[in-house]
């Protein structure tokens, strides 16, 4: 089942509806793994304040949440994120980059003009 049958299927809300009208740039759904199809819907729905996302190594978990962390910044512009790392020796890296890497790939979808 892809991501949005997924989240048809999950609500008959128009909440979401609504906040993808409103919305500048959506994550496309090719790139939301299936395991995050879910919380994405939920972030969407502002169900909850903190989300903790699990999954082990290449579980796109930092691919998911720097393209999240971009969407809302850009469909908010009065927002910031701060981002942080356990281990701050790697966070040229490993953070930095997957944020580059989000802001990227989302240009290909949304380009500037």
């Amino acid at each position: 089942m892809d991501a949005a049958k997924l989240i048809r299927e999950m609500t008959n809300d128009k909440s979401v509806e609504e906040v993808e009208q409103k919305a500048k740039v959506r994550i496309p759904l090719e790139l939301v793994g299936k395991a995050f199809t879910e919380v994405n819907f939920y972030i969407m729905q502002r169900k909850y304040v903190d989300y903790w996302l699990e999954g082990g190594r290449a579980s796109t978990k930092s691919s998911f949440a720097a393209l999240k962390i971009i969407e809302e910044i850009e469909n908010n512009p009065t927002w910031c994120a701060l981002v942080l790392r356990k281990v701050q020796n790697t966070l040229r890296k490993s953070i930095f980059s997957q944020i580059v890497w989000a802001i990227e790939k989302l240009d290909e979808y949304y380009p500037r003009s």
